[in-house]
């Protein structure tokens, strides 16, 4: 599942979901718009806040090549 569908489905903010794993909400918009990746760390803290709805492997295989705005891991 994509990020974005998750908090769709569970009506959560990205604010609120950025919290809940200790990150600044516009990089999570930033991600759901492609416009960088997200790191290792964030990733699996994301998959784990989701109870592996949304997989720390899908979202590393998401990071947009095109886009060279790349952030380190978190």
């Amino acid at each position: 599942m994509k990020l974005r569908d998750y908090l769709h489905f569970e009506k959560m903010t990205q604010k609120k979901f950025a919290e809940s794993i200790d990150i600044n909400p516009l990089h999570i918009g930033a991600y759901i718009h492609g416009r960088v990746r997200l790191g290792k760390k964030t990733a699996r803290a994301i998959e784990r806040v989701t109870q592996g709805k949304v997989t720390a492997e899908e979202i590393l295989k998401d990071n947009p090549e095109k886009n060279k705005i790349y952030k380190k891991d978190v």
